[in-house]
């Protein structure tokens, strides 16, 4: 008898996870330590990993077992029907994509590596994608992360928010002053030769007129 496999949200995670970072042999995946952990502990929740069969090798870990290969190959043939409604599959299966290669940069979320497919599903669930830099933009990033956030669970570094152009343009302004000021010397007059001689000669008949005093 054939061993019936149900999709539910965990597992749809797990294809997530699996789908742009599979092994080539077994079911597995590559990547850093708590996306293999993550990957592995999951797939133990569910019951398809055998901690004793579970091969750990440089940024892989990966485990044999045929019946799940082949359903995730049919999950991931239909993935754009399957994935298309806002509930707990889709929002599984897009955390597991992200947590397998996406990241937040400067408050905006994007993915590394991506498919038509995945464009699709996103659209289809009303998001906004946008290429550039090599990267699939999703928008709005809050609403992409709150639809998610009950699924995510691989730690990745998020890149600072940089500071904004009005930002960077008052510290320019301040810096600016500050220098305009310190530089800033009282205007001293300079006396002509005619003043010079003026003013000796305003000296002595002042000198002189106290002496007649």
């Amino acid at each position: 008898m054939a061993m019936k496999i149900k999709l539910t949200p965990p597992v749809s995670y797990l294809i997530g996870l699996w789908k742009h970072c599979r092994t080539r042999e077994g079911i597995g995946i590559v990547g850093s330590e708590s996306m293999r952990t993550t990957f592995l502990s999951r797939a133990m929740a569910v019951g398809i990993a055998d901690a004793s069969k579970v091969k750990w090798e440089t940024s892989t870990v990966f485990f044999f077992h045929s019946a799940y290969r082949t359903f995730f190959d049919e999950v991931l043939a239909a993935q754009t029907e399957r994935f298309c409604h806002a509930n707990d599959y889709a929002a599984a299966f897009l955390a597991g994509i992200f947590d397998g290669n996406g990241g937040v940069q400067e408050g905006k979320v994007y993915l590394e590596k991506w498919d038509k497919n995945d464009e699709i599903i996103l659209l289809r669930l009303n998001f906004k994608t946008t290429k550039a830099g090599g990267k699939l933009w999703i928008g709005p990033a809050d609403v992409f992360l709150k639809f998610i956030k009950n699924w995510t669970d691989v730690e990745r570094p998020r890149i600072r928010k940089a500071e904004t152009t009005r930002g960077e343009w008052m510290k320019k302004r301040t810096a600016r002053k500050t220098i305009e000021k310190k530089s800033e010397k009282p205007e001293i007059k300079e006396t002509s030769e005619k003043e010079k001689i003026e003013d000796k000669d305003v000296f002595k008949k002042e000198k002189t007129d106290t002496k007649k005093e």
